[in-house]
């Protein structure tokens, strides 16, 4: 919970110190009767969203089929099977999965992946959030922030 606060309130204050570029500043104010997010927005926005829901959706239900397991003895009772043990607590039957591990093992190596990949996901988010128009180089000026950068690399190390 707490390193969706940091991330969160920390890239609001990278983005926000974000330097304005000139073409930023030549284009006309925006008016009154006019949307906070932009459709420029939400062509970002949308398939990002659908980007980062497919992939965890795939590696939350579908995970124990194709996200690796290096360590045998994670896989519990399906070693030759070299994927990440479900993190269900019961199979899709209603017999017990991951539950009859949980108290010896702690929490599922499963489900922390897939958190680890959101974070991920949400630490590139960061850098594509920078470019609000339609330019395909998200790393454009990048280094005209320093509180970005120190930000970034903070998130990132966190």
């Amino acid at each position: 919970m707490w390193v969706n606060l940091i991330i969160d309130s920390l890239a609001a204050l990278a983005l926000a110190t974000e330097p304005p570029t000139l073409e930023l500043l030549n284009r006309p104010p925006q008016g009154r009767d006019e949307y906070i997010i932009s459709r420029k927005m939400l062509k970002q926005i949308i398939p990002m969203a659908c980007y980062m829901v497919g992939i965890m959706w795939a590696i939350c239900f579908g995970g124990e089929f194709f996200y690796p397991e290096p360590e045998v003895k994670f896989r519990f009772d399906r070693p030759e099977i070299p994927y990440v043990y479900p993190g269900r607590h019961f199979n899709w039957d209603g017999s017990p999965l991951f539950s009859k591990w949980e108290k010896k093992y702690g929490s599922s190596r499963h489900l922390s992946n897939v958190f680890n990949v959101f974070v991920v996901m949400c630490i590139f988010n960061i850098i594509n959030a920078r470019i609000i128009d339609d330019k395909l180089n998200i790393f454009k000026g990048i280094f005209n922030n320093l509180t970005f950068c120190v930000v970034f690399v903070f998130i990132s190390g966190a």
